[in-house]
């Protein structure tokens, strides 16, 4: 049974704005045309800009399209004990050949591990004529710990870069997470945080994410002052100040709000 971030990561879900449209292109391109299309094709960009949600949503619409084809997950964290093993490299090795897709999420964290750099390089001409899909979390001529037989290997394929959401993709976004989240926020409340400068989407969903459980919150300990729209999006939670241009206003904060909610997100 899928988990339910296999059902939310998604194509449908994946909110499309200038920084990663080429992205998100070139991997839908990869959907409709496994095998046919560019290959290895790495998508890069730093930590929360939507990479693994563009990799889970190729798994799951090419696993709907082509049911039963084989689809290889590799593990970068085992590619070392992987490669330890004759047997474990052998069994890889054969699963990579018969594989119809190939996916790695975060290559850097191969970065500096010979043997699993190795294990790599022989996947990747195991799975020639499989269609590759790899992420990094910065451009591939900046992972120098990945050996040289992997890079002159990616070097042959394509490279699709994913940049920080801008002001206009995060008010998408927060409009997306307020959705998803049932939250009933003003306009001018979710133009309030699209105007942080959060680059990580998943810190822009969990501040949503907090302002409902806020919400919530205020109704369970106060039903006589039931808040129906949140006014201001800065309302109660002063520790998100560190995700916040420092060049905005900082608004006076209730006492108690930053113990309301702990690690939520």
């Amino acid at each position: 049974m899928p988990s339910k971030a296999e059902e939310r990561l998604r194509f449908e879900t994946f909110v499309v704005g200038a920084g990663n449209r080429a992205a998100v292109l070139a991997v839908t391109s990869v959907a409709e045309h496994v095998g046919r299309s560019d290959s290895p094709l790495v998508i890069t960009g730093s930590i929360g800009t939507g990479k693994t949600h563009l990799l889970r949503a190729l798994r799951h619409f090419v696993a709907g399209r082509f049911p039963g084809r084989p689809h290889l997950v590799l593990d970068p964290l085992t590619l070392e004990a992987i490669a330890a093993s004759p047997a474990g490299r052998a069994d890889l090795l054969q699963q990579a050949q018969r594989a119809f897709l190939i996916t790695l999420d975060d290559l850097s964290l191969i970065e500096g591990k010979s043997a699993a750099n190795r294990l790599l390089a022989r996947v990747l001409d195991a799975g020639e004529l499989s269609q590759i899909v790899l992420t990094a979390d910065r451009p591939v001529q900046q992972l120098t710990g990945l050996g040289a037989s992997v890079l002159s290997r990616l070097a042959a394929g394509v490279e699709v870069a994913m940049d920080p959401p801008d002001l206009q993709l995060r008010a998408a976004l927060v409009r997306a997470a307020a959705i998803e989240y049932g939250a009933t926020l003003t306009d001018a409340a979710m133009d309030e945080i699209a105007r942080f400068a959060i680059t990580d989407v998943r810190q822009l969903f969990g501040y949503v994410r907090r302002l409902v459980t806020s919400q919530r919150f205020q109704v369970m300990v106060e039903p006589t002052r039931r808040t129906e729209h949140l006014e201001r999006a800065s309302e109660g939670f002063e520790d998100l100040l560190v995700f916040a241009d420092p060049e905005k206003i900082v608004w006076d904060w209730p006492e108690m709000s930053a113990r309301l909610v702990e690690d939520l997100d």
